[in-house]
């Protein structure tokens, strides 16, 4: 049994033409004509033989919400604010083209990612090949993370040297700038770290960032060494001369060019006790004496902490890692001397007491 074909109405297979007027399809695919062009013309303007979509001859086609609202390559760089080697990318003919383009970007040219008036995502300074200052956000307020410039963030390469809140020195060691003065490096040829206060070192001299005074902390220039230095204040620009203020060595040993000096304020003491009577007969017990160190290979003049600890416990700490003992030996020595100094004040007065008989 044959299916039943429903003829719709004509009115709703009805379409305009700019050209001819009302038309119903039907009429249109009788007459096969339409503006003195065939139905096979027309689907050749819209179709590529693979049954592609033919753009040619379409005239605008306008990419909203998303795009660039562009007909052509270069108003498309337009609107997206590129440059003149973006266009090239942009008006390449293929994938390949595009990306010798791409390749082509010298040291001079500037790169901007996602630009628009207030909100510059990516920039290259186009004026010193050796640094790059990246830009999160131009603006200082609204939807940006950070806000950079080549005063706040910058970068050298070449180097490995990164200015934080400044525009980097010219040091040649890899670290930070940080602020206007303060700086931390590495020497690439010993690996000494380096922490600077007004002061980086240009790869002969140590140069002066500020007119003012500066201070240098390094470890590690000889394995294992600490050291403390500090310069005169010299003009901004100018080589700075060190003085060394502080040095401990690998072995331990520390060195200060100045007094050492601790607390002592009696506000700060209680309970006062006198040293016992014997303190000297017993102190002369002490084991003291030139000795070998078995741990650093150094020949030494001390006490042994073992044996000054039955007569003065105070004077001797016990370290907590290792068990091993230490002397406070300025407290120690100095705590004998004013017994000493008694007994020769005693002694003296009973030698006087019996020259006057």
């Amino acid at each position: 049994m044959g299916s039943t074909v429903t003829r719709p109405d004509l009115d709703q297979l009805r379409f305009t033409s700019s050209r001819t007027g009302n038309w119903v399809l039907e009429d249109y695919l009788e007459q096969a004509e339409f503006g003195n062009r065939t139905l096979a013309n027309l689907l050749g303007d819209i179709f590529n033989g693979d049954g592609t979509l033919k753009l040619t001859g379409l005239g605008t086609i306008t990419i909203e919400n998303g795009g660039t609202n562009a007909t052509t390559a270069t108003q498309a760089l337009t609107n997206l604010g590129g440059t003149t080697v973006g266009k090239a990318v942009f008006t390449a003919a293929d994938a390949a083209a595009a990306r010798t383009a791409m390749e082509a970007l010298g040291t001079a040219d500037t790169i901007n990612l996602a630009v628009n008036s207030s909100n510059a995502v990516i920039t290259d300074d186009p004026t010193n090949a050796a640094t790059h200052y990246p830009t999160f956000g131009s603006g200082t307020s609204g939807n940006r993370a950070m806000k950079t410039s080549s005063t706040t963030l910058t970068f050298k390469p070449s180097v490995g040297l990164m200015g934080i809140g400044t525009a980097h020195s010219g040091s040649t060691f890899a670290g930070f700038d940080i602020g206007t003065t303060a700086g931390l490096y590495q020497n690439s040829g010993n690996g000494a770290v380096s922490v600077t206060q007004n002061s980086y070192y240009n790869g002969t001299n140590w140069i002066a960032k500020t007119t003012a005074a500066g201070a240098l902390y390094q470890a590690g220039a000889t394995a294992g060494t600490h050291n403390w230095y500090s310069a005169a204040s010299v003009t901004a620009g100018a080589s700075q001369s060190w003085t060394t203020t502080l040095a401990l060595d690998a072995s331990g040993n520390l060195t200060a060019t100045a007094n050492v000096t601790a607390y002592s304020d009696e506000r700060l003491k209680k309970n006062w006790r006198d040293l016992p009577e014997n303190f000297l007969e017993r102190l002369a017990g002490v084991k003291v004496g030139v000795y070998e160190r078995v741990d650093v290979a150094e020949t030494q003049v001390g006490v042994s902490a073992q044996s000054l600890a039955k007569v003065m416990p105070e004077a001797v700490r016990t370290d907590e890692d290792s068990g091993y003992l230490s002397v406070a030996y300025g407290n120690a020595a100095l705590a004998a001397c004013v017994a000493l100094a008694n007994r020769v004040v005693e002694l003296e007065a009973r030698l006087n007491a019996l020259e006057a008989k």
